[in-house]
């Protein structure tokens, strides 16, 4: 199956406190900023239709590698959390 692109994350600055509390918080992986995994991006990573996430920004903005300062925020998100989402990058 082809790969759809590069998939969009809604930045936290932007939806604050979403209604679907099925969005879990995360960051950007190029970035670093907070953002939203949808229950949408789960299902397509799933369904192997993607296989990048970042930012709306960044998404929009051309996708670049993943910085420092992503990775050392992964680690203390993965800390924050009982089952931490761990995300692969090429």
């Amino acid at each position: 199956m082809n790969k759809l692109g590069t998939a969009c994350m809604p930045l936290v600055k932007n939806i604050p406190k979403p209604t679907n509390k099925q969005w879990v918080k995360t960051i950007c992986p190029v970035c670093g900023r907070e953002c939203w995994e949808t229950p949408q991006l789960r299902w397509a990573k799933k369904a192997g239709m993607v296989d990048k996430a970042a930012c709306t920004e960044c998404a929009i903005n051309n996708l670049k590698e993943p910085t420092d300062e992503w990775l050392d925020k992964k680690l203390q998100l993965a800390e924050n959390l009982d089952e931490p989402i761990v995300y692969k990058h090429q």
